[in-house]
C-alpha cells in the first residue's frame, strides 16, 4: 500500500501494520527504540521498534513502529491518566538519557522556560505568559522520566490496556506529564475542569499544571512563527490559564 499521513501524531505515516516516523535527532530516536523494548508493559501497551534490515533504528531520518490496535478517545481521562501513571512507575528508575538537556526544537526550549532553566526573554511577546510566570513558584520534588504528549497519543481498544504510541520524553517531576494530560485535554479536546481532581494525588500539583500550561501556550506561539500558515489559537488557552491560576490564587 501508498503510506498515508495521519490526521493526527507528528509526521507519522499509515503503511498498514506498520507506522513509519519521522524523526529530527537521530540519537533521541535510537535511544527510545532500544529503551521501549526493555520496558515492562503492565497497565498499558507501548507500539514496539522494528528494524532496518541492517540492524539499525532510524534509516535516512526514518523509523518504523508496530501498528496497535485502538481509537483515540475525547472522553476517557482517567483511564489515560491511570495508564500514565503505570507508564511513569514502570520507568521511574530509568537513568537520565543525554539527548534530554539538549534545546534541539520548540518542546525543550519550551519545557526550559516552564521550569525557569530557560529565560522567557527568547520568546518575547507570548499571548498570557506574563501572568503565568508571575504566578510560577519554586518547586522541590524528584525528577524522573516522564511523557509529555499523551493526548491524541493513547489507544483505547474493547479488552486491552490503553496503548501509548509515542514516547516525547522529558526529565520532570512525575506529576508533570499527569499536568500535561490535565491542561491538553482542557484546552483543546473539551475535557470538564473537574478533570483537574486527578492532579490531586500529586506533590505541588497546582504549579506543575502552572508549567504544563506555561509549555503549551509556548510551544503553540513558537509552532506558529515557524510556520505562519497556522492559525493564531491564543484564545483558545484562555480558559485553561484561567483555571491554572485560581489554583494558585486560593
Amino acid at each position: 500500500m501508498t503510506p498515508a499521513l495521519f490526521s493526527q501524531g507528528r509526521r507519522a505515516w499509515d503503511a498498514g501494520e506498520i507506522v513509519l516516523r519521522n524523526v529530527d535527532d537521530e540519537a533521541e530516536a535510537t535511544w527510545v527504540a532500544e529503551f521501549v523494548g526493555g520496558v515492562a508493559q503492565r497497565g498499558f501497551r507501548l507500539a514496539q521498534p522494528i528494524r532496518a534490515r541492517d540492524g539499525r533504528w532510524v534509516v535516512d531520518g526514518w523509523t518504523a513502529w508496530t501498528r496497535v490496535p485502538g481509537a483515540h478517545s475525547t472522553t476517557r481521562w482517567p483511564e489515560l491518566l491511570t495508564a500514565a501513571h503505570a507508564l511513569h512507575e514502570a520507568i521511574r528508575n530509568v537513568a537520565r538519557p543525554e539527548f534530554i538537556t539538549r534545546l534541539t526544537n520548540r518542546w525543550r526550549l519550551a519545557d526550559g522556560i516552564a521550569f525557569g532553566e530557560v529565560a522567557a526573554d527568547e520568546v518575547a511577546a507570548v499571548a498570557h505568559l506574563d501572568r503565568l510566570l508571575a504566578a510560577r513558584r519554586p518547586v522541590d520534588l524528584p525528577s524522573q522520566l516522564v511523557h509529555g504528549d499523551l493526548v491524541g497519543n493513547v489507544l483505547f481498544a474493547d479488552g486491552l490496556p490503553p496503548a501509548i504510541i509515542d514516547l516525547s520524553l522529558y526529565w520532570r517531576p512525575v506529576g508533570y506529564g499527569a499536568a500535561l494530560v490535565v491542561g491538553d485535554a482542557i484546552a483543546w479536546e473539551g475535557a470538564p475542569t473537574d478533570l483537574s481532581r486527578e492532579l490531586a494525588k500529586y506533590d505541588e500539583w497546582p504549579q506543575l499544571l502552572l508549567r504544563a500550561v506555561i509549555f503549551r501556550v509556548v510551544v503553540s506561539e513558537l509552532a506558529r512563527r515557524a510556520e505562519p500558515w497556522r492559525k493564531d489559537v491564543s484564545a483558545q488557552y484562555r480558559a485553561i490559564v484561567d483555571l491554572a491560576l485560581s489554583f494558585i490564587n486560593t
